[in-house]
């Protein structure tokens, strides 16, 4: 039987303390205790905290990952930022210009009226809720250079997709929050000193998160990373030749139809034994891969588990990925057999229509629809694509 351990949310304080040195332009800074020429954003108070500012409920062999996580700054004793703030990349004070490197812990948080954040290149690390609860916000440009996005750090903001830089060396625990419905890793090793890690929970919570794509690198995920994830559908490995995994990364993912491998060798998951305790994602989920490699997939470990592994000509084209990183469905619609056969990369609204306009399904499709009718003429509207169709 599983076990699990519960703590309870802000235990024990040790002490309230000033959080900031000086300010300058609006915005409160104190000095970096391990790099004497840089400063950290931060806010007017914190309180020392001696169990994790959430609670948690965690499976018992994770318990070292919930220690003491420091200073957070008291909500009742901080700026409330409005508008479109921009960080500088330097300051200068006493005399002295220092390089700001960070966003400290709740640095912006429970801005309500903040809409926009401008963030230099020189910025490493975004701490422990820095914008949490800042609804107002809907985007943000990341950084190249950006190392580690902390726990909680964008928790029940208004940000609903994130591309991340290929300077990310490690994701905390549930950073992006509720909202969050696509997550796009930048990442092909150039950038980046460390390999890429992504926390247990990293992705616990994310409601509406529909699409992952992996870093285009080596990477580690713990155990669960992506668990709990309700609507997750679709998730992306790049072409990558090995990363470092625990089992069960997909605990608990009732939705998840798709697994899209791109490389025509399959990934290494040096360390995993399953995907997911849930033995039914291997009969759900599709497995998509290059057209020359299903048999190197049907024989691969963890691979080999799924009972549909389709072959694509082009794997490009049919994840659809330009060099934005946007991701486009691409939609194959053929007929046969007294049905309508649709196929689309990802979900997309479609409605089919007869002769006389009356609407036969309308819905959304998510990867695969077989609609059986009558013979006739029909008209298929699929995403941005109308065609006719006759069976």
């Amino acid at each position: 039987m599983k076990k699990y351990i519960t703590f309870i949310l802000l235990a024990f304080i040790a002490g309230t303390s000033t959080a900031y040195d000086f300010e300058h332009e609006g915005i409160l800074y104190k000095f970096n205790p391990k790099h004497d020429n840089s400063v950290i954003v931060t806010c007017l108070e914190q309180n020392e905290f001696t169990s994790p500012d959430i609670i948690r409920t965690i499976p018992e062999n994770h318990p070292t990952e919930y220690e003491k996580i420091g200073p957070i700054c008291n909500i009742n004793a901080r700026p409330f930022y409005k508008g479109t703030v921009t960080v500088p990349s330097t300051v200068t004070y006493g005399g002295k210009t220092y390089e700001v490197t960070e966003i400290g812990n709740s640095a912006f948080a429970y801005s309500h009226e903040l809409t926009g954040i401008i963030l230099p290149p020189t910025i490493t690390k975004l701490g422990q809720s820095a914008f949490w609860n800042c609804t107002g916000l809907k985007e943000i440009d990341i950084p190249e250079g950006v190392k580690e996005i902390s726990h909680s750090c964008f928790f029940d903001s208004g940000i609903t997709e994130f591309n991340l830089p290929a300077s990310i060396e490690f994701i905390g625990e549930v950073p992006f929050g509720f909202y969050v419905t696509k997550v796009t890793f930048n990442h092909d090793n150039s950038t980046a000193e460390g390999v890429p890690t992504i926390h247990p929970y990293a992705f616990d919570m994310t409601i509406r998160l529909q699409e992952i794509t992996l870093p285009k690198s080596n990477f580690k995920l713990f155990g669960q990373a992506f668990g709990e994830n309700l609507k997750l559908q679709k998730i992306i490995f790049p072409d990558i030749v090995k990363a470092s995994a625990e089992d069960d990364i997909f605990h608990s993912c009732p939705s998840l139809t798709e697994i899209v491998c791109m490389g025509e060798n399959p990934p290494m998951l040096i360390g995993c034994n399953y995907l997911s305790h849930d033995r039914e994602i291997y009969e759900r989920c599709r497995l998509i891969v290059p057209e020359s490699s299903v048999e190197l997939y049907k024989n691969a470990k963890i691979w080999k588990d799924f009972t549909t592994i389709t072959g694509v000509p082009d794997i490009n084209d049919y994840a659809h990925i330009d060099q934005a990183g946007t991701l486009t469905p691409v939609i194959d619609i053929t007929t046969g057999a007294g049905a309508i056969d649709i196929i689309t990369s990802s979900p997309v609204k479609t409605s089919v229509y007869d002769l006389r306009g009356v609407i036969v399904y309308q819905g959304t499709v998510s990867s695969h629809l077989t609609l059986s009718l009558p013979t006739g003429a029909y008209l298929v509207k699929c995403h941005d694509r109308t065609l006719k169709v006759r069976i």
